[in-house]
């Protein structure tokens, strides 16, 4: 979502009624909540981006799945999600 489609859905917003902005409130506390290590691994990759094939840095954004972004190497044209290789799906 662009910046100015992102500004038009705030200002949607704002004529919500109390029952829409309890479940809005409630869609986005979902969303955000969906899993703490996941949340720090994506911000770690996006601050260091890193293609887990080749190590290029070279990464463009490609969808998402299962609720998780997923990228593309321009390098190795492979797709990945940041949480890919690490304890955290190694332990599941």
């Amino acid at each position: 979502m662009n910046i100015a489609q992102f500004r038009k859905l705030i200002t949607s917003l704002q004529g919500l009624s109390d029952k829409q902005r309890l479940e809005a409130s409630s869609a986005l506390n979902k969303q955000a909540s969906s899993d703490p290590i996941y949340q720090q691994l994506e911000t770690r990759f996006i601050e260091h981006p890193e293609c887990p094939h080749c190590h290029s840095n070279l990464i463009n954004r490609y969808g998402k799945t299962d609720g998780h972004q997923r990228y593309r190497c321009k390098n190795c044209l492979k797709t990945f999600v940041a949480h890919r290789n690490t304890f955290s799906q190694n332990s599941s």
